[in-house]
């Protein structure tokens, strides 16, 4: 957790002085895919604070949004078609795609769909990073049900 942590810290110094995507998120998103656990809500808090702090939007926007994102995300890793692994994409685009809109509504920001389509595609090589470095491989958790 405390590599994730500076990791986020660079990824949130970097999105607000040079990349104009939303790595902050997509880290996030590809670490709460691979792995529910309730310290993705402090992480989620403490990136949006960040971020909050180092760009000129309001400081509790990126906050509640990434506690929103993460939190959505352990609701839908509930659901059973969350075990296929190709379901990582149309989340995470629903996802991104709420974000930007949310962006454009309240900050004033202009929509990119080619925005949308990069941040997308890079979550998918994170979330596959996250998988080997927190669990060892690359295939998701299974959950198996016991017979009564």
């Amino acid at each position: 957790m405390k590599t994730f942590i500076l990791i986020l810290i660079i990824a949130a110094f970097l999105q607000s002085s040079f990349i104009p995507i939303n790595l902050v998120l997509i880290l996030l998103i590809s670490r709460s895919l691979s792995l529910i656990d309730q310290a993705n809500l402090a992480a989620a808090f403490l990136g949006g604070i960040l971020l909050g702090l180092l760009s000129a939007a309001n400081l509790g926007f990126w906050a509640l949004v990434f506690l929103m994102v993460v939190k959505l995300i352990e609701l839908i890793k509930k659901l059973p078609f969350s075990v296929n692994i190709l379901t990582i994409i149309p989340v995470s685009l629903l996802l991104i795609l709420v974000v930007e809109y949310s962006q454009q509504l309240l900050l004033g920001q202009t929509l990119s769909f080619t925005k949308v389509i990069v941040e997308t595609v890079l979550v998918l090589p994170t979330y596959f990073v996250f998988n080997l470095l927190e669990r060892g491989t690359f295939t998701p958790e299974l959950k198996l049900r016991r017979q009564s």
